[in-house]
């Protein structure tokens, strides 16, 4: 059971996005491993390791029950590493978004006021900025992974990149203090003094305005110009 619990718990440590949609705290600068040759060497290592440790345990010696829970996680981390092996992942890694569920409409929904990101002090507000600040950083690994698609011959289907396209211009389309990331400011909790709140507002407007909504154009324009 400690092998099930330390394994769960240093592939979450791993996958910063993945805690960000399901409400966990996330260091913002963890993002920045989002769609890396990082992200995948350190899941693969956690993968082998915890194949190690289970390889140390005598299957013969467990109880029934713990020999089915033996051979089920043994064959998930087989599987695992298979979709994390070198081949596998030069067809995968390299078409980091989609239209079905892709960063660029994900992200909104999480950080928006009623999504996962929870919102109760003024701290949370400030971490959640610096969250979002992020998605530059974000969508600019993205658009290295589907170059690396272009250069091997690996990439998506015109029409999953038109409707990403599509999603972007939506986005953009609407007015800042209407993007679903300024959302969270529009209503605060009464933890959060009324003196700071202007600044919030202002802070969140300026982050979306000057880095979030021009990261957006430059992913599009290599989407349009470049990748389509």
């Amino acid at each position: 059971l400690s092998l099930f619990r330390d394994d769960q718990r240093r592939e979450q440590a791993l996958d910063p996005l993945a805690m960000l949609f399901h409400g966990a705290p996330v260091e913002p600068g963890e993002l920045r491993r989002v769609f890396t040759d990082e992200q995948l060497r350190l899941t693969r290592a956690s993968a082998e390791q915890s194949l190690a440790q289970l390889r140390r345990i005598e299957r013969r010696r467990l109880s029934p029950e713990r020999q089915i829970s033996y051979d089920v996680f043994l064959d998930s981390k087989r599987e695992e590493l298979e979709w994390l092996a070198p081949d596998m992942a030069a067809l995968t890694a390299v078409r980091p978004l989609d239209h079905f569920g892709g960063l660029q409409i994900e992200f909104p929904s999480v950080m928006a006021a009623g999504g996962s990101f929870a919102y109760r002090s003024e701290a949370d507000y400030w971490r959640g900025l610096a969250v979002q600040k992020m998605l530059p950083v974000m969508f600019d690994n993205a658009v290295l992974r589907f170059r690396q698609g272009l250069d091997s011959g690996v990439v998506d289907t015109q029409l999953t990149t038109r409707n990403m396209i599509a999603q972007i211009d939506a986005l953009l389309a609407q007015p800042v203090e209407a993007s679903p990331l300024y959302s969270p400011v529009l209503d605060f909790p009464a933890a959060i003094p009324a003196a700071h709140r202007e600044q919030l507002r202002s802070a969140y407007a300026a982050a979306i305005r000057t880095e979030i909504y021009p990261a957006y154009r430059r992913l599009r324009a290599f989407l349009n110009d470049e990748y389509l």
